[in-house]
């Protein structure tokens, strides 16, 4: 029984450190992604990713900063921007999740091998690469990708699914080591 017990805790265990080491929890300041995410929502970010794709959002370094974003273009992506609309390489890109049309200067840019273009959803309120003081973002300050959005005080909501994962393990757990009794 004490054998099982300890099995069953081990797993739980091993869940947590693995949640602690490829997640972070991070509360949003400001409204430079409204409405996808607004000030002081709790996201659940991905340290573990592969690669970064356009449209994902991520938590990435920049100065003393963190910055959430939204991906819009990788290595050699042609962005412009005319008349306030997007491209992306020559063709004109649909958003459903920006807040409202963009009132912006033209711009044209090449994404650099190893970096990023990134924009806030709110593109009226957003300091973003097309701002010439923070630019094409080095993909190796990207933190993580948003995974999971707990909204206002989400770190009691992740708590309480931590809780949840570590209940369905212990249930689970107790499938594979119960005495299985056999009826006579």
């Amino acid at each position: 029984m004490f054998k099982k017990i300890i099995i069953k805790l081990t797993i739980i265990c091993m869940f947590i450190i693995f949640v602690i080491n490829t997640t972070l929890l991070y509360e949003v300041s400001g409204g430079s992604m409204e409405d996808t995410f607004k000030n002081n929502d709790w996201v659940l970010i991905n340290k573990a990713y592969f690669n970064i794709n356009r449209e994902d959002v991520i938590i990435t370094k920049w100065k003393d900063n963190l910055l959430i974003k939204r991906v819009i273009g990788t290595d050699k992506d042609k962005i412009e921007i005319k008349d306030n609309e997007l491209y992306l390489n020559d063709s004109i890109k649909t958003e459903k999740y920006i807040k409202e049309k963009m009132n912006n200067k033209n711009l044209s840019v090449i994404v650099p091998d190893d970096k990023i273009f990134i924009m806030g959803d709110n593109r009226n309120n957003s300091i973003d690469s097309r701002k010439e003081l923070i630019g094409c973002i080095n993909k190796g300050n990207v933190i993580g990708k948003v995974i999971f959005n707990f909204g206002y005080k989400g770190y009691i909501k992740f708590i309480i699914v931590i809780l949840i994962f570590c209940t369905i393990i212990w249930n689970i757990s107790n499938i594979f080591f119960l005495n299985k009794k056999r009826l006579s």
